[in-house]
C-alpha cells in the first residue's frame, strides 16, 4: 500500500509539472545562430537540420536547439540534397544550386533568420520551437 501511495505521488508530480509548464509558457522570438546539415553514416542525408538559436530574457542570453524539416524552410519547392564526388553537400533547387555547408547555411539565414520559440519564465533556459519567421524583429522609430 505504501508503494502504491509513493507511485501515484511520483505520477501526480509529473502530470502537474507538464499541465503546469504548458500553461506558464511564454511565446518569445529568437535569432536563429546556427543551421547544421543532419546526415547518417556515412553518406545519408536526413530531410531535417539541426538549429541553434539564442534569445534573450530578463537581461540574460539563453541558447537553445532544435530541429526543424528543410520542407519548413522551401515550402513546396522540389529540392534535391546529396553528396558530390568531392564529398562535399549539394542542395539543388529549380533554379539554383548551392555546394557545401556554408553556402546552404548561409542561403537558408537569407530565407529565415529568425523563429518563434515557447520558453519557461521560471527556466529560461527551456526552450521550444514552434515556426520559422522571413522578416527580422527588431525596433521601429516611433
Amino acid at each position: 500500500m505504501t508503494f502504491l501511495v509513493i507511485f501515484l505521488t511520483v505520477v501526480f508530480y509529473f502530470a502537474l509539472r507538464k499541465f503546469w509548464f504548458g500553461i506558464r509558457r511564454v511565446k518569445h522570438y529568437a535569432l536563429i545562430d546556427r543551421i547544421q546539415l543532419c546526415t547518417l553514416s556515412p553518406n545519408i542525408f536526413l530531410p531535417e537540420v539541426y538549429i541553434t538559436y539564442k534569445y534573450y530574457v530578463g537581461g540574460g542570453v539563453y541558447k537553445g536547439h532544435g530541429y526543424l524539416n528543410l520542407l519548413d524552410f522551401f515550402g513546396d519547392v522540389d529540392y534535391k540534397l546529396f553528396y558530390n564526388a568531392e564529398m562535399l553537400p549539394v542542395l539543388c533547387l529549380p533554379e539554383k544550386q548551392f555546394i557545401s555547408e556554408e553556402h546552404i547555411e548561409t542561403y537558408l539565414l537569407g530565407i529565415f533568420d529568425t523563429i518563434s520559440i515557447y520558453y519557461d519564465p521560471v527556466e529560461p533556459f527551456r526552450s521550444e520551437i514552434i515556426n520559422l519567421h522571413s522578416n527580422s524583429i527588431g525596433a521601429e522609430k516611433i
